[in-house]
């Protein structure tokens, strides 16, 4: 696609700016600010591909609208409402392999193209895309009437229609951390709760909150709370009772 020397040094990734180049030829090299984590999807689509799937005057309009109708031009932060942005990065499911990764990597692209074309070629760019409904708050709400069974990422994602990655990133954004910690905590804080008003034995609880084994659950209770349930219990009676 580009000849190194005309995109920036570095590119940082930042929500809702993509970068564009109509170019010859590409290299990643000592492009990505590799000092934090990569988050990055780019596509290259050879121009002959684009005129056949959109029109050379639909891709011209593209092209002219963001800047980059001459030859080996760039336009690095170019703004796209998040709606659109995402959904490239939303193609990249973890749970396909094979053909079916390919076809669902070939529809996002073709998803992504669409959506721009009609935000750049109408009044839709006049204005701010509502962005879409995070799902946080239904997963937490589905979090917190499980029993003691303990969902995986995956399946979570394939039950709310939404990439196992893109579930997490709206749940810590909506909540401050991951579904994983949020689920071990309040479970850590439902076995707390059982100590200080029952009876019930250690294994029971660790049982019921979804722990195969009690020494797990043990570990898990000291690093939270700073001491094993049965010395919380110990404590709890004896401090009830002065």
């Amino acid at each position: 696609m580009s000849e190194p020397d005309l995109w920036p040094e570095r590119v940082r990734r930042v929500p809702g700016v993509d970068g564009f180049a109509h170019v010859k030829k590409y290299s990643v090299e000592e492009t990505f600010d590799t000092a934090s984590d990569l988050d990055m999807t780019g596509v290259l689509i050879p121009m002959n591909q684009m005129t056949l799937l959109m029109g050379e005057d639909l891709s011209y309009s593209m092209l002219k609208i963001i800047g980059i109708t001459a030859l080996n031009s760039v336009n690095p932060a170019f703004k796209v409402p998040l709606t659109i942005s995402q959904i490239l990065d939303d193609c990249l499911d973890d749970r396909l392999t094979g053909s079916l990764r390919a076809l669902r990597l070939h529809a996002g692209i073709l998803d992504y193209l669409c959506s721009l074309s009609i935000y750049l070629n109408t009044d839709l760019a006049k204005f701010q895309t509502k962005p879409a409904k995070s799902k946080a708050k239904t997963v937490h709400k589905y979090l917190l009437s499980l029993g003691r069974e303990t969902p995986t990422l995956n399946s979570l994602g394939k039950h709310f229609g939404v990439t196992p990655n893109q579930l997490n990133k709206e749940f810590i954004a909506e909540y401050g951390e991951s579904i994983f910690s949020f689920l071990t905590n309040h479970r850590l804080e439902q076995a707390r709760h059982a100590l200080e008003l029952g009876s019930q034995s250690i294994k029971g609880i660790s049982h019921a909150i979804g722990y195969a084994h009690v020494n797990n659950f043990i570990a898990a209770f000291r690093r939270k709370f700073g001491r094993p349930p049965g010395a919380f219990r110990s404590n709890y009676k004896t401090g009830s009772s002065s």
